[in-house]
């Protein structure tokens, strides 16, 4: 058993029998070793089970100190208990209680050493400024300098503790669990917190109710002992609230809710995996931001919630930049993530390089990627290209979203770095202003959130970890790097092709190539278009300009950049957009937004009324060549608008004229009879200057017009022509009887088209005369 336990420390001076004696050494096992602070000899006592002096043991203390023979020279001053809870602390227990603790004991120390010779204001005044070496803490930083009358004060303090450093430690407030009721009230209401969590389907209120049962049945009795032990007024139902919620703890939760319950909320939800090398085992997992953002600053639309793909160490908790994007989980997306491991850091700014060069080398090919989701991470189809570059995959187990602790503690401290900006979406349970608008508030833009990310991926790989030995994960890298342990890596151009997604016959020229909208260049280019020019076939060479057809393979999640494969000397050879402002970091997803939205900005786009009116074209073209479905069509929209329940549900407007004689309207008047082929259409009959008929009519097609004819009488020539004469006179009986036009006399310029007519009767369009809907001539 340790003697800081019992609150000893080495140095303590105790009084035995008005001898001053020091605890100068533990010797183990029960023995302390005092010593006589006066000679400086060993302390030997005389105790009842042996007749010769020996060394003082921890039950000699306690017998001494219960008799009153051995007593602290300290306690004299400590009127009411609480220095001496404190006043054997160590250095980590002192830091603990008080943080500045060691602060005044570092001064107050220098002062019992070396202080100044008075001890008045001045001469500790001039003492603090030449002591310059005690502003700065053992970790290097300046703390404050303090007054004369203080440090006078916390240098007698220590002197009167022997040194102890408990006695500069504060004493204000109460302790955990100290509480300021009486014991025995005290006690009634952690027992009434006790029988809530006891009892199944009790509430606080039970709660309540037990503890004023339990007080009535004390302040009813005829004990006065215990009377006297409980408060003057019963406490409130918060407080055993409190006390409640204060016990929350495994047991309880477990006695009222069960053990699983209990083992989801007290035990850790994650699995720890040994591991001993830097990229032995990396973890992936994808996170849902809180912020919503603009795409760019020119486009003010909110990409909904950013996402990101995550991938850290296990050994040595480095967390490899991740992949920023909005919109769904993308194989892309996950390649960018995987190549921020294994290829050389290229978005780490210069002022970083040169303050953190190690983080240019914390890269590599892992041996194990355990993702979190294998579908939405890393698709089927990557699999196999993960195993040739090296890294085995291991799926995930079933129901086990939070498996990987490690990752879970990343995705809780990114959250809490970007809680404070703009445009973080909170929970209903927050205790801000429920009621704002995340939407509104949004005002970043993509690249500006992808900024803040870097910041806290600076500082999580940068600050010092206690679990790390104080020491930070790229710390961790640099130290397994340099002790031999160098990660495997493989050659870029291996993991490009692994990741990178391939393209064929694309056409490259001397001047570049387009790809999906984007033009890519490299000074390069030109050797390439000459070692393979003379596999282009002859039907491509003549078609405009020289040209080449050759494979190209891109970075889905950075058109930036790209590769053309040199079939003639097996290679390939990397090119670069012309629009990099553009054109970096950006995904295909999001290029594809933005074409959208280039060509939503259109001037010279179809409006939706010109589809609306192609549309109609369209659908009066189909009924030109479907008559009879189209009359189908209008004679079932009229019997609907008849129906009752369609009367019913256009409600008012039913009965307006407009609804009540649906003949108005061009769907339902139009009767299409001159879309018909079983109707005769009207005929051009040529006229001749006279006005009378080159070609008479026969008697049967005026009958099929419904023409006026004697009934039962045969039409001679001069029969027929007196006929047209006087329909020349009243066309319109004519139009009445027959439905159309019958033609009178013609003028000089249409007579040589009738002759024509004549000549060729099955032309009909004479390219002057047309038909209205009701086979008029206009």
């Amino acid at each position: 058993m340790s003697i800081r336990a019992l609150g000893l420390v080495i140095g303590l001076i105790l009084i035995h029998n008005g001898r001053r004696i020091r605890l100068a050494k533990d010797l183990g096992d029960w023995v302390l070793g005092f010593v006589d602070d006066e000679t400086g000899y060993d302390y030997l006592v005389l105790t009842d089970y042996c007749d010769q002096p020996i060394r003082t043991t921890i039950d000699w203390l306690f017998t001494e100190k219960e008799a009153g023979r051995l007593v602290d020279p300290c306690e004299a001053e400590d009127h009411d208990g609480r220095r001496r809870l404190v006043l054997g602390l160590d250095r980590a227990a002192c830091a603990a209680r008080d943080p500045k603790a060691a602060w005044r004991f570092r001064w107050a120390w220098a002062v019992l050493k070396d202080g100044p010779a008075t001890t008045s204001d001045d001469s500790y005044e001039t003492w603090i400024a030449t002591r310059t070496d005690l502003i700065c803490n053992d970790k290097g930083v300046s703390e404050a300098i303090p007054a004369a009358s203080s440090l006078r004060r916390w240098a007698r303090k220590l002197f009167a503790a022997q040194g102890r450093r408990g006695a500069l430690v504060s004493c204000a407030g109460r302790l955990k669990g100290q509480s300021p009721l009486p014991g025995l009230e005290d006690f009634l209401v952690t027992e009434a917190a006790l029988y809530y969590w006891a009892a199944e389907d009790a509430s606080f209120v039970d709660a309540g109710g037990y503890y004023i049962d339990a007080r009535d049945r004390i302040a009813d009795g005829n004990d006065e002992e215990l009377k006297k032990r409980l408060a003057s007024n019963p406490v409130r139902l918060e407080t055993i609230r409190a006390r409640a919620r204060q016990l929350e703890v495994g047991p309880s939760t477990a006695a009222k809710k069960g053990d699983r319950q209990a083992r989801r909320m007290f035990e850790p939800a994650g699995r720890g995996v040994p591991t001993e090398r830097f990229l032995e085992r990396v973890e992936m997992d994808g996170l849902e931001l809180r912020q919503i953002v603009h795409f760019s600053d020119d486009w003010h639309v909110a990409a909904g919630k950013m996402k990101m793909i995550n991938n850290i160490d296990a050994a040595t908790s480095f967390w490899f930049f991740p992949s920023i994007f909005c919109g769904p989980y993308r194989e892309d997306v996950s390649a960018i993530a995987l190549m921020n491991v294994m290829l050389p850091p290229a978005h780490i700014e210069a002022a970083h390089i040169e303050e953190f060069p190690w983080l240019q080398e914390a890269y590599g090919t892992c041996d194990l990627i355990a993702p979190d989701n294998e579908i939405a991470i890393t698709s089927p189809g990557s699999l196999s290209a993960l195993t040739e570059l090296g890294p085995d995959v291991e799926l995930p187990e079933a129901n086990h979203p939070d498996s990987k602790p490690l990752v879970e503690a990343l995705n809780r401290f990114i959250k809490g770095f970007l809680e404070s900006l703009p445009g973080t979406v909170r929970g209903p349970r927050h205790p801000k202003d429920p009621t704002r608008n995340a939407l509104k508030e949004a005002e970043m833009t993509r690249a500006q959130l992808r900024a803040q990310i870097y910041n806290a991926w600076i500082y999580w790989n940068t600050t010092k970890r206690p679990y790390l030995g104080d020491r930070s994960p790229l710390e961790m890298v640099q130290t397994a790097i340099e002790a031999g342990d160098r990660p495997k890596r493989n050659t870029p151009g291996d993991v490009r092709r692994a990741l990178f997604k391939t393209h064929d016959e694309i056409v490259i020229t001397r001047d570049g190539f387009e790809f999906d909208g984007i033009i890519y260049q490299s000074p390069d280019l030109q050797a390439v278009f000459d070692a393979n020019y003379r596999h282009t076939g002859f039907k491509d060479r003549v078609d405009g300009t020289a040209k080449v057809i050759l494979s190209i393979r891109t970075n889905e999640g950075n058109l930036h950049e790209a590769e053309i494969f040199d079939q003639e000397r097996m290679r390939f050879v990397p090119v670069a957009s012309t629009q990099p402002a553009y054109t970096m970091l950006l995904s295909r997803w999001e290029h594809a937004e933005f074409k959208q939205m280039s060509a939503s900005r259109n001037p010279g786009r179809e409006t939706e009324l010109d589809r609306l009116r192609r549309r109609g074209e369209r659908l009066r073209q189909k009924a030109t060549d479907l008559p009879k479905l189209n009359m189908k069509e209008r004679n079932k929209a009229s019997a609907l608008l008849e129906r009752d329940e369609v009367r019913r549900a256009l409600g008012t407007r039913a009965s307006t004229p407009e609804y009540t004689n649906p003949t108005l309207h061009g769907v339902l008047a139009t009767s299409g009879r001159d879309m018909r082929t079983d109707v005769p259409k009207p005929v051009h009959v040529p006229r001749p200057r006279t006005g009378k008929l080159a070609v008479p009519p026969s008697p049967d097609f005026l009958a099929s017009l419904g023409g006026p004819m004697r009934d039962g009488a045969e039409h001679d020539d001069e029969s027929q022509q007196s006929q047209i004469q006087a329909d020349d006179q009243q066309p319109q009986n004519a139009v009445a009887n027959s439905g159309m036009y019958w033609p009178g006399k013609a003028d000089e310029e249409d007579y040589q088209d009738d002759l024509d007519d004549i000549d060729d009767p099955g032309d009909d369009d004479d390219g002057d005369d047309s038909f209205d809907a009701e086979g008029i001539v206009r």
